[in-house]
């Protein structure tokens, strides 16, 4: 009888350790045959569920050559094994090594999970051994890894480098895993490097189109995105030392997208202007189309058109003016204007061959500067050509707007509205576009040029008023308020918004 219970006691026995045993020697272990006490831990969880991450869906590891990396690049540490694990059903496994953790995290779910651990432990963080005695340690640890410092640990954050890409888009071979990534091989995978390649370029100033994503950029066609590639445009100088990264013929310092300090705009994708910048375009140049966008450093937009046109909008997205293709963001006059946008304030300009005063087309529209005194270089009306609203007669010519009849009773010397002494307007431009020597005109005579640039960029506007100025220039008014400025030979010069 005795030998009997014995035989019972040994298949019992056999028959508890066959349904616990895994294929894989991970001991499990019934809870009544530990001394120890398991605590809840939340940390113990989330520990299992990051390795889990880092496992492909037959339980091996992305990084086969460092499957630690599933916890240290992670976590910023690894167990000292062994561990005791316990199960959310009470059961109990002992692992000894990454691989076994590997096993345990493959077949957990949301009905079979691991919710304890037993303390104290001892982990390996960096070569240093520390003993994590209770769930408010463990938890410390647990989140302690924050290579970016934004306060979001690394198995919580989605750009553990902060440099702009996604942790998954730095994943180099698209295997589906980014921790075994490391481009210029220094231990540190492409996603917690802010220099993946160590070229001295950070990754974030290789965005050489300038779309906001530097992991999709391959300047030379290599198939190597440029934040791995030391040479992104292959021309034999390493990007660190390159001038121009992506060789699109502006410089680096001048792109930044690039690292550099945007003085000349920033290009942008157009679908990333602002939809009141698209509105305005699709109203008033429907046949156009964007080739090109920038935006400055104060915020504003440059916009370049398919047509030679170029558009300038406020950080609002705000109409402010526009310009031609020989970048008639100055007046014409080889000089850059004072604001630099489009035109001077996009009211003309005086072809005079300065700068606008005050940036608008002429100096306050008037041909004059409103000072009282005549104007140093004779253009405006000071000596003869107009007036210059300083309440004295200018030269006997014109009209003073005093409310007296001026020196010969005709508007001035010789009736003509100027006195042909060859000093008037502008050097005998004419006005700034706006002078009194305009005549209107029948918009049937209009030049061809003329009429087919309005029909093209204005289809849905009138012309209401067409004047030819002194100097053979057009000025033609639509019904929207547009003022529009051609030269002689009807090419379109600039244009003034009311």
């Amino acid at each position: 009888m005795k030998t009997l219970k014995s035989v019972i006691f040994l298949m019992l026995t056999s028959l508890f350790i066959f349904s616990c045993t895994s294929n894989n020697d991970i001991e499990l272990i019934d809870p009544s045959e530990l001394n120890q006490t398991t605590e809840k831990s939340v940390s113990a969880k989330t520990v299992v569920e990051v390795v889990k991450s880092h496992l492909k869906s037959d339980g091996s590891f992305y990084n086969q050559l460092n499957p630690e990396s599933s916890m240290t690049f992670d976590l910023g540490f690894q167990f000292s094994y062994p561990v005791t694990l316990s199960y959310n059903n009470g059961t109990k496994v002992v692992v000894n090594g990454i691989e076994q953790l590997a096993i345990v995290a493959k077949d957990i779910s949301q009905t079979n999970y691991i919710e304890g651990i037993n303390f104290p432990f001892d982990i390996d963080k960096e070569g240093i051994k520390e003993t994590v005695f209770n769930e408010t340690d463990f938890s410390i640890m647990v989140n302690s890894k924050d290579t970016d410092r934004d306060g979001t640990p690394n198995y919580q954050d989605t750009d553990d480098d902060g440099d702009g890409a996604s942790d998954i888009s730095e994943d180099q071979d698209h295997d589906g895993d980014y921790t075994n990534d490391d481009a210029d091989n220094d231990g540190d995978p492409n996603y917690l490097d802010t220099d993946s390649d160590n070229d001295g370029q950070a990754d974030e100033d290789e965005d050489n189109d300038g779309d906001g994503d530097f992991t999709n950029d391959d300047s030379d066609g290599d198939g190597q995105a440029d934040y791995t590639d030391t040479d992104s445009d292959n021309d034999g100088t390493e990007d660190g030392d390159d001038t121009d990264d992506d060789n699109d013929g502006t410089n680096d310092s001048d792109e930044s997208y690039n690292g550099g300090n945007g003085t000349d705009g920033s290009y942008i994708d157009p679908a990333m202007l602002p939809q009141t910048i698209l509105d305005y375009i699709s109203e008033n140049y429907p046949n156009a189309s964007v080739i090109e966008a920038e935006i400055e450093d104060n915020g504003d937009y440059e916009v370049y058109l398919s047509n030679g046109v170029e558009l300038y909008f406020n950080s609002n997205g705000d109409f402010l003016t526009t310009g031609n293709d020989n970048d008639s963001g100055d007046n014409n006059d080889g000089n850059d204007d004072n604001t630099g946008s489009g035109d001077d304030n996009d009211s003309g300009d005086d072809n005079d061959g300065s700068g606008d005063d005050t940036g608008s087309g002429d100096d306050n529209d008037s041909g004059d500067d409103n000072d009282g005194s005549d104007d140093d270089t004779g253009s405006g009306d000071d000596d003869g050509s107009g007036d210059d609203n300083d309440e004295s007669d200018d030269d006997g010519s014109g009209d003073n707007n005093d409310g007296s009849d001026d020196d010969t009773g005709s508007g001035d010397d010789d009736g003509s509205g100027d006195d042909n002494d060859e000093s008037d307007d502008d050097n005998g431009s004419g006005d700034d576009n706006d002078d009194d020597d305009s005549s209107n005109i029948d918009t049937a005579s209009l030049p061809q040029t003329i009429l087919d640039y309005i029909t093209n960029n204005y289809p849905n506007a009138a012309v209401t008023k067409a004047e030819i100025e002194s100097n053979g220039n057009y000025e033609v008014s639509l019904n929207n308020g547009i003022e529009l400025y051609f030269d002689q030979e009807g090419n379109f010069l600039s244009m003034d918004n009311d």
